[in-house]
């Protein structure tokens, strides 16, 4: 089911070609389970005011606009005791308002739809839907690159292979389509990708994390966002090791700790911490190293425990 999502995702990112454009609403979150705690909630804004506001319980988003109760829902009068209002520096009451409800406009109601059904089939919020994908060890970028053979220092230390890795992603979305996605379910999730920002707040933003495991055993992750116009990039600073040491990206002082070091990582750590200045005690042998690295307030040094 795993690989089954993120072939999915990375279809569904090919498809986007339109960047994503400016938010044209930005519906409030309301936790609205009756008629009366909407028009409650209405009345909260200011007198004239025209918003939306949505609730994922009750599966619905609304427009509406507050007007001024005496007028009858006149927007001419409403708008007139705004300019009063505005002169005077006041405010009206609760009970001095009404709400009229509007009709949601087409393209909105779309967008909120197409964000609960996208919620029902991954069973959880848009912000932050996890992905874990397994490298083929045999896996090449168009360009005949072995990313099959990458592990996450590569990724790291040298720019070259994390652009490959993103290029890898990127690259190769139609081809990796998985066969037992419902296709509704694609058409909404790019839907979402090119507009999710017009009909969506409160952490609902959509943000696929991709977590890469090489097959030495290290891991990387990568993020999928409206922003990055559906584009796959790597996140600084989440590589791990196989050994599930930090790869560490800067040096400060929470830099500091205790590496246990496999044979196979010893180059690659060594690479990786030299490149950065950091002053160590380069090991060898077969056994797993203990590294311990101590920040004195300027600069990070490790030796061999």
């Amino acid at each position: 089911m795993i690989r089954v999502l993120l072939v999915l995702l990375v279809a569904v990112v090919g498809a986007i070609s339109v960047p994503a454009k400016a938010a044209d609403i930005r519906p409030d979150r309301c936790d609205c389970a009756t008629d009366q705690i909407w028009e409650n909630r209405a009345k909260g804004y200011r007198i004239g005011y025209v918003g939306y506001l949505y609730s994922i319980a009750s599966r619905q988003i609304r427009k509406f606009r507050v007007d001024y109760a005496e007028g009858g829902g006149d927007p001419a009068k409403t708008y007139e005791v705004v300019g009063i209002l505005k002169a005077s520096g006041g405010d009206v009451l609760a009970a001095e308002k009404m709400v009229t409800w509007l009709p949601v406009e087409t393209k909105y109601q779309t967008y909120f739809d197409d964000m609960l059904a996208v919620r029902d089939f991954f069973g959880r919020p848009l912000a932050g839907i996890p992905i874990n994908y397994q490298m083929p060890p045999g896996a090449t970028d168009s360009r005949g690159n072995p990313i099959g053979t990458y592990n996450a220092y590569d990724v790291v230390n040298t720019p070259a292979f994390s652009n490959r890795l993103e290029d890898y992603f990127n690259e190769r979305r139609a081809e990796i389509m998985g066969q037992h996605v419902p296709g509704y379910i694609v058409d909404k999730l790019a839907n979402l990708l090119q507009a999710i920002d017009k009909a969506l707040t409160d952490g609902e933003i959509l943000k696929v994390d991709i977590t890469v495991a090489f097959t030495d055993g290290s891991k990387m992750e990568l993020s999928m966002t409206a922003e990055t116009n559906g584009d796959a990039k790597r996140k600084v600073g989440s590589g791990e090791d196989s050994n599930d040491n930090p790869i560490l990206e800067s040096i400060g002082p929470t830099s500091g700790g205790n590496y246990l070091v496999k044979p196979q990582d010893f180059d690659s750590f060594y690479q990786n911490m030299s490149r950065q200045g950091v002053q160590i005690t380069r090991g060898s042998g077969t056994r797993i190293l203990r590294y311990k690295c101590t920040w004195n307030g300027v600069k990070l040094s490790c030796s061999i425990e």
